[in-house]
């Protein structure tokens, strides 16, 4: 179901149980109309308020911390990718291939739908650029 249909089956309900409470009072016993269960009644439904604020308040606060780590971790990443392109330019034409690679993995993983979910062809031009460096060295 779609968040709306959602939200306005919830809302139908909430007004639909006010409703029935109202043409119910009516009905009652006058002791359940006395001030004493009236006062019990507004507690327990603030109690209910309070805790559904408190429960809303941790998810929002958790989905907050959530969208800030993975900001900030593609934030380090693209950092990273920066540094080490610059580094390989100043390396001169022998990392030319490596760094090739290095802008290939990059355009695939942005050309992704979720850049947080892994890409076979990116991770295969990422292994490139690394086994570059490990045949330069020997």
């Amino acid at each position: 179901m779609s968040p709306f249909v959602v939200a306005v089956l919830t809302f139908l309900s909430v007004l639909g149980a006010a409703l029935l409470g109202l043409v119910t009072k009516t009905r009652l016993p006058s002791e359940h109309l006395q001030d004493d269960t009236t006062v019990v009644v507004r507690l327990v439904a603030n109690l209910f308020v309070v805790m559904t604020s408190l429960a809303i308040g941790l998810m929002l606060n958790s989905a907050k911390d959530t969208f800030e780590t993975n900001n900030r971790d593609i934030r380090t990443l693209a950092t990273e990718l920066i540094l080490l392109d610059r580094t390989m330019r100043s390396l001169g034409p022998d990392a030319e291939d490596a760094r090739r690679h290095l802008i290939e993995y990059v355009e695939i993983s942005l050309k992704g739908a979720n850049i947080l979910e892994e890409d076979p062809q990116a991770e295969a031009s990422l292994e490139a650029v690394g086994s570059y460096g490990s045949v330069g060295s020997s």
